[in-house]
Parts: C-alpha cells; sequence; structure tokens
C-alpha cells in the first residue's frame, strides 16, 4: 500500500503504540483485500462492546489489550475524528431489571469509562444518524461504522461510503484512516440488481417487508428499486434494517429518494441489471404471511423500536399507551437512544409509558442485551423461551427465534403491537 507521511508515522510507532498497532491492522486488512492506499475518515461510529473482552490480556492479540488503551489515554492521546458510541448489552439506568450479571454491568462500566476519556462521545443508539446532527455525515465523505442498519443508512439513505466491521471501526476513530476498499470505491456503489415495486407501500412493516425480500434475494449484490414515489425517514430506516438482516446488502439506491443517483440508469451503471424481479402485491401478501397471527391467540412477548423510533414516534407510542396497563403475563419493551429518552423526559412520554408497567430501555436491545431476554441468556438456558413474540419490526421479527428463544413471531403495526400488550391477546 502507498502510505502517506502521516500514515507512516503512526506504523512507525511516532503517535504510541495504540496508533501503531492500529496501523498495522488497517494496512493488513487493506492488503488482504487488495488496497493500494488509505481513505480519511470524517466521522466514527463504533464501540468497545465486544470488542474489549474481561479475559486474561495475554491470551489476547496486543490490539485487544484493555491496558494498551489506558496507556494511549494515560498519554493525553484521544481518537483523531468526530466519534459516537455507547450502544451495549445493557440499559445502565436498568440493569437489575433486565437481569444483567453484576460483572457483565461492571464491564460495561469500565468500556463506557474508556469510551468518554478516548473522546466518543455517548449516544447510545443503533440509529446514530438520528442524534448527530452536529457531525452528519455529507454525500460522498467516507466514514466508519458498526451496526449492519446504520452501515446501510449512511451509505444509501445519505450517500456517505462505509464498510462493514468491527473492530475496524474503532482503529479507524484512533487512526482517523481506513483502507480504500469496498463501498469506499466508485465501481463498487453501481447497482446489479433491479427491483421493481409493482404495489404501494404504506408504513415501516411495508418497507421492511421489502428490504427483507431484497436482502434474502440479493445477498450482498446492490440492488436498485422503481415504484417508489415517496418514502420518510421511518421508513428508509425500516427498508435499512431489515435488507440487511434478510441477507449482508450494505448499499441500496432508490433513485429520487436517496441521496447517489436520480436515475435507474444512473444507479445501474447504463448497464443492464445481472438480475431484475418484481415485488408485487403478491409478493408482499407472502412476506407478511410468514409472521401472521390468529386473531385471539394469547400474546406472551411485546417488542418494540428496532432499530430505535424518534422523538414523534415515541410520542404516538405514549398517546397509544396513555391511561392504560399492560397485561400482567406480557413482557413489554419499547426500546429508544438515551437522546430520545431524555428528550421524552421532558414531553412526559417517558412517564406515561413506565405507568403501563412496560419497560422502556435506553442504550440497548433485547438482540443484544446481557440479560433477560437476551442472546445470552437464550444461548445458555435452552429451556428458556419469549413465547409468542409480538413486534412491529422485521428485522427483530427475523432475530425472535434464534436469539431470544420464541416459538412464534407475529409482526403488526406499532398500534396493533401496543394493543396487543394490553389485552393480553393479538387483536390482528
Amino acid at each position: 500500500m502507498r502510505l502517506k507521511p502521516d500514515e507512516l508515522a503512526m506504523l512507525n510507532g511516532e503517535e504510541g503504540e495504540l496508533r501503531q498497532e492500529a496501523m498495522k491492522f488497517l494496512v493488513k486488512l487493506g492488503e488482504a483485500y487488495g488496497a493500494e492506499e488509505m481513505v480519511d475518515i470524517k466521522f466514527a461510529f463504533t464501540f468497545m462492546f465486544g470488542l474489549l473482552a474481561d479475559v486474561d490480556p495475554e491470551k489476547l492479540p496486543r490490539i485487544l489489550d484493555r491496558r494498551l488503551y489506558e496507556d494511549f489515554i494515560n498519554e493525553g492521546r484521544k481518537v483523531k475524528v468526530p466519534s459516537v458510541g455507547g450502544l451495549d448489552g445493557e440499559d445502565p439506568d436498568f440493569w437489575e431489571e433486565m437481569g444483567v450479571p453484576p460483572e457483565m454491568h461492571e464491564s460495561y462500566l469500565r468500556n463506557f469509562e474508556l469510551e468518554r476519556k478516548l473522546g466518543i462521545h455517548y449516544v447510545g443508539s443503533c440509529t446514530p444518524y438520528m442524534v448527530i446532527d452536529m457531525n452528519i455525515p455529507l454525500l460522498g465523505e467516507s466514514i466508519i461504522t458498526v451496526e449492519s442498519s446504520a452501515i446501510t443508512y449512511f451509505n444509501s439513505v445519505l450517500g456517505a461510503r462505509c464498510e462493514r466491521c468491527g473492530i475496524a471501526s474503532l482503529l479507524s476513530a484512533i487512526t482517523g484512516k481506513y483502507p480504500k476498499i469496498g463501498f469506499h470505491l466508485d465501481e463498487n456503489r453501481y447497482a446489479t440488481v433491479q427491483i421493481d415495486v409493482k404495489v404501494p407501500l404504506e408504513g415501516i412493516l411495508d418497507f421492511g417487508c421489502l428490504g427483507q425480500f431484497t436482502g434474502e434475494l440479493c445477498g450482498m449484490d446492490v440492488p436498485v428499486f422503481t415504484g417508489i414515489k415517496k418514502a420518510n425517514n421511518p421508513e428508509l430506516m425500516a427498508i435499512s434494517a431489515s435488507i440487511a438482516t434478510g441477507g449482508a446488502v450494505s448499499l441500496y439506491h432508490i433513485p429520487g429518494i436517496t441521496a447517489e443517483f436520480r436515475t435507474t440508469e444512473e444507479a445501474l451503471n447504463n448497464k443492464a441489471p445481472l438480475k431484475r424481479v418484481t415485488f408485487g402485491e403478491e409478493e408482499l401478501k407472502a412476506m407478511y404471511a410468514r409472521w401472521a397471527g390468529t386473531k385471539g391467540e394469547k400474546v406472551d412477548t411485546v417488542f418494540i423500536g428496532c432499530p430505535h423510533p424518534n422523538l414523534y414516534q415515541l410520542g404516538e407510542i405514549a398517546g397509544w399507551m396513555r391511561g392504560k396497563k399492560k397485561a400482567d403475563d406480557v413482557l413489554c419493551m419499547i426500546n429508544v437512544s438515551h437522546t430520545t429518552k431524555v428528550m421524552g423526559e421532558k414531553m412526559n412520554y417517558v412517564q406515561e409509558i413506565k405507568d403501563t408497567g412496560a419497560w422502556l430501555l435506553s442504550g440497548t436491545c433485547p438482540i443484544i442485551s446481557n440479560g433477560i431476554p437476551g442472546p445470552n441468556y437464550v444461548q445458555a438456558n435452552p429451556d428458556y423461551t419469549t413465547g409468542t413474540f409480538v413486534t412491529d419490526s422485521v428485522k427483530a421479527a427475523e432475530y425472535a427465534k434464534t436469539s431470544l428463544g420464541a416459538r412464534k413471531v407475529i409482526i403488526g403495526s406499532t398500534e396493533s403491537c401496543i394493543k396487543a400488550a394490553v389485552s393480553g391477546r393479538w387483536e390482528g
């Protein structure tokens, strides 16, 4: 790789051991993918969760040794680019109720303190683009991010440039660099699959179903959609989440709506698509049929907020729940970002939801929770189940059986999910 002087300085250890180890990793990553150079990163969404493990540091690669980060901080160094994070396996204000083991809570506190001292600003959300208005990435800017739905949203809706990554997100925040590979390159951002949408799409579930259908069809290919005339931000968040769950799609185009291309021809680079399919009424019905419920059947768990809803949506949820109580035998979980929760407290939304007996969680969600329900607990307790699991999210529906031990999954509008939480029955 051709490295610039500032990159060579980091690689040679002139800015401390952590940046040296980070550059070693990023150079090896670039070489593995045939990168010729690095790009400058303008923004990072990252977290310590799952990266710095609480095991004997002598058994870990040096780059995962917590002491290396502590030394870096003691040297007075911080991340090089505007960075946000904080998404983790618990709500720090609700960890005991979630059943998070004390040792995992202690690990969370240590990681949070490291993030803070590194200059990574806490947002605690899978939707960081809703709470980073001071550093919102612009069209064509290279960034780094974790969380599959965020990767797809940044790439597609905003037209920023990012790759799927894990530990590299933290290392890029520390160095401000990433190999020029994948979607950082112009030639990889064109669509090769065309999806002709022949049915009107209304609401987050319709868009979620389209995303799931497309992800399963495309795998890692880039699709372009025709026939979509309008879409609001929650709908774009929904398709960004499910398209990365049905497959590993990290970029899609809706000409005239997403940022990068104005026409289908531009999105396809004036070439014929390698694959072209129709998504019509029958395809939409088939997606809904996967997660259909029977009117009157008992509900055990209700999960709302995947991805995290915005303040307006939280207000709608509070309005539907106002003055009601959830059924005693239903676990109802509503997940928001920490910043949305703080704003919701000012509007009294948070208290209205809590008064129903529902859990209002921030900073996490069940899909990554270290508590109950959560994948760690489900894997350790094969007999545990969340029973009949109702959600307004196609992404959550896809994960519910494997990660949350659901016996049956039902999807419905947010309002219908709340009705089910209150009555304890699926009302359709």
